[in-house]
């Protein structure tokens, strides 16, 4: 599969080529061509808006750290399984905020003659996502700096979106999916680190139901992946807590109980939704 048959320029919306440095739009009536370098490790910026979005280095770092001791393993292994289940052998999977790839390179290795393409508004994240895959030695992958809400791909192009943790842009699936495509949601599930939330907040409260889930697809089918994942180091437990939406809300108070806490077992909880287009 070659990524530029489905890539689109995210200014002029014409197809984009790869002239063997960078890549390039050609118009067809002949308008003004928009070119796009290659970053050193392989990723290419095709944002529509240029600027420093998305998740900081530092972020970055510390979940491509956490992720790395497979602490997310069994998610990983699901979304293996629902893409084995649903979708055909030569498949291109969209990664609509794919961060640093985890879950991408995971895909991407388990499915040699499938293709996947992750986006992330991130620089930092899609530059750690094209190190992933090149250490891995990976030829079926291709990164890019995008927002979820503008891929840089031709409409009716993908058999399946995949949105992980994040947000899901119904319209922009709808557009990019072929008909019967999938989209494949990974979402928090109302107990999701709730052992985590008890230890350092004095009211803790369910997570609340995802209220961005895609209103013009069919539901066909809900899993849920459930298990206890134990950290016995406070470096690593401050990680997780760097990746979730609670940092943001915390007072001084559970910071101090954050940072004194040296072994966590919480219940990780994550629903998955598969919808058909």
């Amino acid at each position: 599969m070659i990524i530029t048959d489905y890539l689109k320029c995210p200014i002029c919306g014409a197809r984009i080529f790869n002239d063997g440095k960078s890549y390039r739009c050609i118009p067809e009536a002949g308008g003004k061509s928009h070119c796009f370098d290659v970053s050193s490790s392989g990723y290419v910026d095709l944002s529509y808006r240029a600027g420093g979005s998305g998740d900081s280095k530092q972020a970055v770092n510390d979940r491509t750290s956490f992720l790395n001791k497979n602490y997310y393993l069994p998610l990983a292994d699901e979304i293996k399984r629902l893409c084995a289940k649903h979708l055909p052998d030569d498949f291109l999977l969209l990664d609509a905020g794919c961060g640093e790839g985890y879950y991408s390179d995971y895909i991407a290795a388990s499915f040699s003659s499938a293709f996947v393409f992750g986006a992330d508004l991130s620089k930092h994240a899609v530059h750690r996502a094209s190190v992933r895959r090149n250490m891995r030695g990976g030829s079926n992958s291709f990164y890019s700096v995008a927002s979820v809400f503008e891929l840089p791909v031709c409409s009716f192009s993908a058999d399946a979106v995949l949105s992980m943790f994040a947000p899901v842009a119904n319209d922009e699936f709808l557009r990019v999916l072929k008909d019967n495509g999938f989209l494949i949601i990974g979402a928090a599930g109302d107990r999701h680190l709730f052992d985590l939330k008890e230890a350092i907040y004095d009211e803790v409260h369910l997570n609340d139901t995802r209220a961005d889930m895609p209103s013009s697809m069919t539901l066909i089918e809900k899993t849920n992946v459930t298990y206890r994942m134990v950290i016995d180091n406070n470096e690593d437990i401050q990680k997780l807590f760097g990746m979730t939406p609670y940092k943001f809300r915390t007072s001084s108070k559970s910071i101090e109980l954050l940072n004194a806490l040296n072994y966590l077992d919480t219940e990780v909880n994550v629903d998955f939704y598969v919808y058909q287009k």
